[in-house]
């Protein structure tokens, strides 16, 4: 029964051919349910109307209407009268509401009086009671049995290697079973890590492990449908099966057939099974697969899955390596720092210790003041970084943490004082008025990283921002941000999980989103599906997570996905990705390009703006286009890789702004800069991510 806090019969009663549901819940996804061997599914009515078959989904039946009884009813004589003289088909809903208040005796009587109602009834029409699943094989229409053919791997006679060249010769789908499978083939697990790349494995007496690239497990003793570790189960038929493919039952489809070389050890005994095979399929009472695409057919289309699977293979093909940069690349990362710290020896105003938001590096261009409280982040995380590679000194570092500090502005709001949404780094005067909860809480987690280092001290920081009224932006472990004059809950966004620790050091219980039991597929897949539902993913707030707080695991699990889908994307069109936040050069003048984890295709890919795009949406940029200087970098110090060393040196060749910093980023298709146009956070990032990449291991 599709309906929660329902205890429906243990699952060896019976295969699982049939679910109920009632008509006024919402209908279920029926190809959910196909992937488990459900084929029929009966909706119950919220009043008595004529039966209809339906059939429906992947190659299922839908049974609607019906006539609803109640078996202790004492009118039940006269309801059964409502049964249909000449039906295609009927069903009877049975109730046993009404006995819920008899004694045992009252109820055993009145239940044995009631079934002999209902026999009578049938009698009476001369209908035949059955069981759906059955209405389904016998009265149905007649619906293939899916089926997919494995054959063993190739014996020494070459009898297996002379069946598989007659099913290519008839065009008839089929896997192999080979020793030292790859991608698309079958293989046999002897170990728990047997065959990693393989899409499919056969069990024995192991249990493929969770960091095998397989999708499909199959086995004697398995049962059909998506198991824990997030792979397609099958059960198996021997050969011995083709005799009787015309009236398999439905707990026998969604099998996979074991073909051994004794079932072709001579070309009669060969020619007999493909002319079998050949027939039945022709004749509609089977369709035959190889094993991925019995995958396909049989479980839910689901792209968070496929996701998950497309990670899983990359982990193994291109896992995390430690990278220690050479002397060269380290004298080069160190020149990288230096131009990245040269934007906050320039562009600090000196009354305020605060950095610039965003300078136009051409003539005639302007230095534009506004920032934010995730850009005094940047910031401060740039001191500390600064600090590590030895471009400034501790002293000054401290000093410098303290003045931008205790330079951030506050407004009153709501009877409170928060900072402002956005201020002027040179005047503090407001240009946005609210207040930001995901930039104050990064702006916490930059601070406890300065007190934790020792370049600030905590009491002199609280009595700095003491004034604060934070209880206005976080409510029972809800954050709130204050836009427009009002107040919206921003805690079902993907900066939650990131700023939760910035807020305790602010004195705030801020709740995450993830959780985190261990390290299981099961885990993993929950992850994914909590970060897709809050929109979009990007390089940060993820990678700043891992180099600012230390990676943990659903960062690693999102941070995975998001590699994986940006290098998957070059290996299949050769257009690179490094989607990030990022200012631009023009309007909408800022762009939020991320990867849509439950979506595939370019379709992933999206932009989003803070304020709506002009009808003419070429103002704003594709994600193609932009490849973002910062998160090039970051992605090399979370994960370490050719391709990501690729994006890091193609910004290092192409977005150097001498004695300014580095460009926003790079466009994709020309490798041109953003020309003329550099950022606080851009520089601020990279210097962090540098910093990371050189620490010591």
């Amino acid at each position: 029964m599709n309906l929660q806090a329902t205890e429906s019969v243990p699952s060896a009663y019976l295969p699982n051919a049939t679910y109920f549901e009632y008509a006024a819940n919402p209908r279920t996804d029926l190809s959910a349910y196909r992937s488990v061997g459900f084929r029929v599914r009966i909706i119950c009515p919220q009043n008595s109307e004529p039966a209809a078959v339906i059939l429906d989904g992947r190659d299922q039946m839908t049974i609607t209407g019906g006539l609803l009884v109640d078996l202790f009813d004492p009118a039940l004589d006269a309801a059964l009268d409502g049964l249909p003289a000449d039906p295609r088909i009927v069903v009877l809903h049975i109730s046993l509401l009404r006995g819920a208040d008899l004694d045992s005796a009252d109820l055993a009587a009145r239940a044995e009086a009631g079934v002999n109602s209902i026999v009578a009834a049938l009698r009476r029409l001369g209908l035949h009671a059955s069981l759906a699943r059955d209405y389904f094989l016998l009265g149905g229409t007649p619906v293939p049995r899916d089926l997919a053919l494995l054959l063993d791997q190739p014996d020494a006679d070459g009898h297996i290697d002379a069946f598989a060249q007659a099913l290519s010769d008839r065009s008839l789908p089929f896997t192999r079973l080979t020793a030292a499978a790859a991608p698309g083939e079958c293989a046999q697990t002897t170990a728990p890590d047997a065959a990693p790349l393989a899409d499919c494995l056969v069990t024995l007496s192991v249990t493929p492990g969770p960091e095998a690239a397989a999708t499909v497990v199959i086995g004697a003793a398995e049962v059909n449908g998506l198991g824990p570790d997030l792979r397609m189960h099958f059960g198996t038929l021997d050969a011995k099966v083709a005799t009787r493919l015309d009236r398999l039952t439905l707990d026998e489809s969604d099998r996979v057939v074991r073909v051994l070389p004794a079932d072709v050890a001579s070309p009669p005994l060969r020619a007999r099974l493909l002319r079998r095979l050949d027939d039945a399929q022709s004749r509609g009472y089977i369709r035959l697969h190889d094993v991925t695409a019995l995958r396909d057919r049989v479980m839910a289309s689901d792209p968070m899955i496929r996701r998950y699977w497309s990670l899983r293979r990359r982990r193994q093909i291109d896992p995390v390596v430690a990278f220690q940069p050479d002397a060269a690349e380290r004298a080069r990362l160190m020149e990288d720092a230096a131009l990245a710290w040269r934007y906050f020896e320039r562009y600090t105003f000196a009354d305020t210790g605060l950095a610039a938001g965003t300078v136009s590096t051409a003539s005639g261009g302007r230095v534009n003041s506004e920032i934010t409280l995730w850009d005094v982040a940047s910031q401060i995380n740039a001191l500390i970084a600064a600090t590590d590679l030895r471009l400034i000194d501790r002293a000054d570092a401290a000093a410098a943490i303290a003045k931008a500090v205790a330079s951030i502005p506050t407004d009153r709001l709501d009877g409170g004082l928060l900072p402002p949404s956005n201020f002027s780094a040179q005047s503090l005067r407001t240009t946005v008025a609210g207040f930001d909860s995901c930039d104050a809480g990064r702006l916490g987690i930059a601070l406890g990283r300065a007190v934790s280092l020792g370049l600030a001290d905590q009491a002199a920081l609280q009595k700095t921002l003491k004034d604060w009224t934070l209880d206005l932006a976080v409510r029972t472990g809800w954050h709130f941000t204050n836009r427009f004059g009002r107040w919206q809950d921003t805690s079902q966004s993907q900066c939650t999980d990131y700023v939760v620790p910035g807020f305790a050091f602010l004195g705030q219980t801020v709740m995450p989103i993830q959780t985190w039991d261990d390290d299981s597929p099961e885990s993993e897949i929950t992850v994914l599906y909590r970060a897709a539902a809050l929109g979009a993913i990007s390089t940060e707030p993820f990678a700043l997570h891992a180099i600012e707080l230390g990676i943990d695991g659903p960062t690693q699990v999102v941070l995975d996905a998001l590699f994986d889908a940006q290098l998957g994307w070059f290996e299949t069109t050769g257009q690179l990705r490094c989607v990030s936040e990022a200012p631009i050069d023009r309007a909408p003048w800022f762009v939020y390009s991320g990867l849509r984890l439950d979506r595939e295709g370019r379709d992933a890919w999206v932009v989003e703006t803070i304020v709506p795009p002009a009808d003419d949406d070429t103002a704003v940029p594709n994600a193609s286009e932009i490849i973002s200087a910062k998160a090039a970098y970051l992605w090399q110090a979370v994960h370490p890789h050719p391709y990501n060393m690729r994006l890091l040196s193609i910004v290092r060749e192409n977005a150097r702004l001498p004695d300014h910093g580095f460009s926003v980023g790079v466009y994709a298709d020309t490798l041109a800069p953003m020309r003329d146009y550099t950022d606080i956070n851009t520089n601020g990032i990279i210097l962090s991510a540098i910093a990371h990449i050189l620490a010591p291991r």
